[in-house]
């Protein structure tokens, strides 16, 4: 197999010059419950480019964190890139660009990203015409992040779009194809990959079992140990549903289909997923006029409750709330890109079970109108990260940029396999 790696590395001084990164000690929002301690962090490519979008998708896996760039033009029109920051002393710093060894045009590489301990998984969405591909990377012993396999499923066609979302844990990978049209057009479907290092096997592939035309399965993915939540957010006049499957290896099996009890039309339910030991929160950003809402739910194999709706404490027309969502330990994140003509937001949360309370909202140190802060969100621990690929610094339109977040006392860490959402 052909292991290849294309990538930039910078010395500790260029990165110094070309970063930028703000800690900004931030007070509590006005009118958050309870007061929050932490910092931002603001870091941007060092490379910068006009409309690369990054922070279009994030993830998070302790003291290292993976960021989307799907327009970058470094490879060819959109052909995509991602960006690898590492927190080291009580900063982040950036410390790899990862790009496809089989990068090209309109490839979208960095559409979806994921990360579990020394594995990140990179989709692209738009590889040959829009069929797809997701791209592993595993980091040596040195630090240094490569290519170890393009992976594709065997059936994929034209407009699939393999590669939209993306989810690992351990030695599994749940990668979605929105366009699949095995049950109907559209349906979507999501593939099982299972394996380590730069050998991965292509396991089975799950659809819904009342799959209907347009519903898109696999427009979200999350993964916890041997359960996996699959979103089909245009299911049923785009009410939305997620599905609960459990399985390891090769056997994989639908268990669950979870929907709102206040469900509507066009409430995009599934919008965004996250799942931490029994624990689900799914994102509807469309609920109430796009005020949106994320729901909780707790459960296990077949059986699952929704326990608590979350809403902003400032609601807001078009804000979106509930586009991107995370959760960590005692502790959930989610994301209001829309808020304020989509400067954007994102809130903390804690709690189990149905109870659960907002600690404070977050904004950008910089906030600007259509940044879209909030856009992409992921949590690990005390460290989140927010995305705001539509934000502009100086000449660079649309460059995008990533908040890190260090939260200090708020919420325990825990052993969370679930970094954020795409």
């Amino acid at each position: 197999m052909r292991c290849a790696t294309v990538m930039h590395r910078f010395t500790s001084a260029l990165v110094a010059a070309l970063l930028v990164a703000l800690v900004v000690p931030v007070a509590p929002a006005s009118g958050a419950e309870l007061p929050t301690d932490y910092t931002q962090q603001k870091l941007t490519a060092p490379d910068m480019a006009k409309f690369a979008r990054l922070g279009a998708a994030v993830a998070v896996w302790g003291d290292t964190a993976v960021v989307g760039a799907p327009d970058d033009d470094e490879l060819g029109v959109e052909a995509g890139s991602a960006y690898v920051y590492v927190r080291r002393g009580g900063a982040w710093a950036f410390v790899q660009k990862l790009t496809a060894a089989s990068g090209a045009a309109y490839n979208h590489f960095g559409r979806s990203v994921a990360i579990h301990a020394d594995t990140i998984v990179v989709g692209a969405s738009g590889y040959k015409d829009s069929a797809g591909a997701a791209h592993v990377f595993t980091r040596d012993a040195a630090g240094v992040w490569g290519e170890r396999e393009r992976i594709r499923a065997g059936t994929l066609g034209i407009d699939d779009r393999f590669g939209y979302s993306v989810a690992v844990d351990g030695g599994t990978i749940l990668v979605g194809a929105v366009g699949d049209d095995e049950l109907a057009d559209s349906a979507g479907a999501v593939y099982v990959f299972t394996g380590g290092g730069d050998t991965w096997t292509e396991g089975p592939k799950l659809m819904a079992d009342d799959a209907v035309a347009s519903a898109i399965f696999g427009s979200s993915v999350a993964l916890d140990g041997g359960t996996a939540l699959i979103a089909a957010e245009e299911d049923d006049v785009a009410r939305g549903a997620v599905y609960v499957f459990t399985g390891s290896g090769s056997t994989w099996s639908q268990r669950a289909k979870l929907t709102p009890d206040d469900t509507s039309s066009f409430d995009y339910f599934g919008s965004s997923v996250a799942l931490d030991r029994g624990t689900a929160l799914v994102g509807a950003r469309n609920d109430d006029t796009a005020r949106g809402a994320a729901y909780v739910f707790t459960g296990s194999g077949a059986s699952w409750t929704q326990r608590k709706k979350l809403v902003a404490s400032d609601r807001m027309v078009m804000a979106y709330f509930g586009r991107s969502v995370a959760l960590s330990g005692g502790a959930a994140l989610v994301g209001a890109y829309g808020y304020d003509t989509n400067t954007g937001r994102a809130y903390v949360f804690t709690g189990n079970g149905g109870t659960w309370t907002e600690r404070t909202w977050l904004a950008a140190s910089d906030a600007a109108t259509n940044d879209q802060f909030g856009r992409a969100v992921a949590l690990s621990g005390g460290n989140g990260v927010i995305g705001a690929p539509q934000d502009t610094t100086g000449e660079f339109t649309i460059a995008g940029s990533a908040y890190f977040h260090a939260f200090s006392t708020q919420f325990t860490p825990g052993t969370t396999r679930i970094a954020g959402s795409n």
